[in-house]
């Protein structure tokens, strides 16, 4: 539940922000190619491979100029992360008649710091916190999705990017690295995930 209040604080803060003229508001949508490693406990004899999958993506953002070029720019949005999971036993043999499509449904925040090289092309890194709301494998999902010690799962990173502008337009290509812990929320498994790594590209439209 403290996850769930800091995302709430968090929200609140960005949209009590004053708004200026030089604040820009944009939305965008695209696609991600993500996978999250798979690793084993030191009792189980079984082996896992990972492999990226496709996911979809929604973002608002909010930027504003600082000096000399460069910009913040703070993002909310929605992420569909995961990966294939192949799990095989000593032999090289399929167990649990995986491989297994694993999706995290997370609410995303990314902190942006930018810079703008020409006129419409922006560089930019920062980092993001996100809380997972669903977890699906193959076509099951499960709605409250909570880890192995009973607390929602979550993940946080870093990103880097570009970004296009052309007229009210945007094109963004960014990579995310996450270091959170997303366990498989089913207690008698010996299985989990970590470490989300995604491509993400996004195509978007400002609209003031």
């Amino acid at each position: 539940m403290n996850n769930i209040k800091n995302i709430i604080i968090l929200i609140t803060l960005t949209l009590s922000f004053n708004i200026y003229s030089d604040y820009e508001f944009s939305i965008k949508g695209g696609l991600n190619y993500s996978m999250v490693e798979g690793i084993k406990d030191s009792s189980s004899s079984s082996s896992i491979e990972s492999f990226y999958k496709t996911g979809g993506v929604l973002f608002l953002s909010m930027k504003k100029s600082i000096k000399n070029n460069f910009y913040y720019n703070i993002n909310l949005g929605i992420n569909q992360k995961g990966g294939e999971i192949k799990i095989t036993d000593n032999l090289g043999n399929s167990v649990d008649g995986s491989p297994h499509k694993r999706s995290f449904y997370t609410i995303e925040i990314p902190l942006i710091l930018g810079y703008n090289i020409f006129e419409n092309i922006n560089l930019y890194i920062g980092v993001y916190k996100s809380i997972v709301y669903a977890y699906a494998i193959n076509d099951y999902t499960s709605y409250g999705a909570y880890n192995k010690e009973g607390k929602m799962m979550n993940d946080f990173g870093f990103l880097l990017g570009v970004e296009y502008n052309y007229n009210d337009f945007l094109i963004d290509f960014r990579f995310q690295q996450g270091f959170g812990n997303l366990k498989q929320p089913v207690p008698e498994s010996s299985e989990h995930y970590t470490n989300s790594r995604q491509f993400v590209f996004m195509v978007g439209y400002r609209f003031f």
